[in-house]
């Protein structure tokens, strides 16, 4: 249930009515200004010790994006193509788990990229066939993970997780400019505007 607040807390907590007990409260989710076509939010399943997380995957074959209304491409006689990807999972974790969050064994350094202006490491897990950024913005850890579908090369997997990454922003950022193609910073390398964030 969302309910207005009727002024902006400024530092003061948020008290349980019921219990009289504090409550912290959460900084919400990135938002992603873009996602491959016929994507879709699906879930915010939150596990693992994750501080929110989200989770993206195509629409159904036979159900449109609500956000698209394009056709999606069909290769003749062959599956709807919707990415390298059956879905990705975007998640905030404590810093202190930032190396470890849904890490599988076997998985191996692969690269570096930038993120938001800050270095990423990107890991493969072959086995799982699994392509994972992982970054930290001073208090703030998160991982996407692209779980890749069956036969999908990891690097087209590592290219889905880092242009989905790249176009994330606190909701409290100003959003890309309109004129912008997302994602709004293929080079990664701009800093977000943090201004109106505490």
């Amino acid at each position: 249930m969302v309910v207005p607040l009727p002024d902006e807390l400024r530092g003061r907590p948020v008290v349980d009515g019921a219990t009289g007990q504090p409550k912290p409260v959460a900084e919400g989710p990135l938002i992603s200004d873009w996602l491959p076509f016929g994507w879709v939010q699906q879930t915010e399943p939150g596990s693992g010790g994750a501080l929110w997380q989200r989770e993206y995957e195509p629409v159904p074959v036979g159900r449109p994006s609500p956000s698209d209304a394009r056709v999606p491409r069909i290769a003749k006689d062959g599956p709807l193509l919707l990415g390298p990807a059956n879905h990705v999972t975007v998640a905030a974790v404590p810093p202190a788990l930032l190396e470890t969050w849904d890490r599988r064994p076997g998985t191996r350094a692969v690269a570096s990229v930038l993120v938001r202006g800050m270095r990423a490491a990107v890991d493969w897990s072959e086995a799982d066939r699994l392509g994972t950024l992982r970054w930290r913005e001073g208090d703030r850890a998160y991982v996407v993970v692209g779980h890749g579908s069956d036969g999908a090369d990891l690097r087209d997997v590592q290219a889905l997780v880092v242009s989905l990454a790249r176009s994330l922003r606190r909701p409290c950022e100003p959003p890309p400019p309109i004129e912008t193609w997302a994602p709004h910073d293929p080079s990664g390398t701009a800093r977000p505007d943090q201004s109106r964030c505490r």
